[in-house]
């Protein structure tokens, strides 16, 4: 009963402070929402871990889409793109955001059995006196970033893609600015190669929509005598 309530609760505080989040948690249900919040120390059959590990790809995706993307940093090197991602990305910097959402106060992390269990707002902290004094509970900072990775894990499960990218702009896991935002620049000086587009669009039974792009996924770094940057951006991403 307890974890309902706090799911339902969470939807709540979801609703009142992130619009797109809110209307995701409350069509997801709480059922749902209470395995996003439960640790593998509630000792209970679903927790956050299987949502978290898809979570944590699906972040990765929409953080790349968003710095190739941006005009300041689509044309850096992977190796700088690797390095903005992973700064993105931290367990310190999802930490910092569930604290900021305020999701950090509705995790659940007690165990449910008559020696261990304590409401999920109370800790109980035994001293050298051998009183005790309740304090609130505070997960770990890996616990709080997962949590996070969680969330996003259910959204993509349940609304796809778009609606992951529209959450993670809402509680700042990505960046977004509308001046700054430009197609990636390409060489112009390229030939059109008919053959080369249709076996691609036969071998993925999809239509090239920039033929430009196919250049770079099949340039090598060795081929400085092509027009056109190589495959290892594309790679990376």
């Amino acid at each position: 009963v307890e974890r309902r309530l706090t799911a339902e609760a969470f939807i709540r505080h979801c609703q009142e402070n992130y619009e797109v989040l809110g209307e995701c948690l409350s069509r997801a249900g709480p059922d749902s929402v209470m395995e996003v919040l439960t640790t593998k120390t509630c000792r209970m059959p679903q927790n956050y871990e299987r949502l978290e590990w898809l979570g944590d790809a699906v972040l990765k995706l929409v953080q790349t889409d968003s710095l190739l993307q941006y005009s300041d940093t689509s044309y850096l090197h992977e190796g700088y793109l690797h390095m903005l991602r992973s700064v993105m990305g931290s367990n310190e910097r999802l930490e910092r955001v569930a604290e900021e959402c305020g999701f950090n106060h509705f995790i659940l992390s007690c165990p449910l059995n008559r020696e261990e269990w304590r409401p999920s707002r109370l800790q109980l902290r035994k001293h050298d006196d051998s009183s005790t004094k309740a304090l609130p509970p505070t997960p770990s900072g890996k616990v709080c970033a997962d949590v996070v990775e969680a969330i996003l894990g259910l959204i993509f499960v349940q609304f796809g893609f778009a609606k992951s990218v529209e959450v993670s702009l809402e509680i700042g896991l990505t960046f977004v600015n509308a001046d700054k935002l430009s197609r990636r620049d390409f060489w112009s000086a390229l030939e059109d190669d008919g053959e080369l587009l249709a076996f691609a669009t036969n071998f993925t039974g999809q239509p090239i929509s920039d033929p430009r792009l196919l250049h770079e996924a099949v340039t090598h770094p060795s081929c400085v005598s092509k027009p056109c940057r190589s495959y290892q951006t594309l790679e990376w991403a």
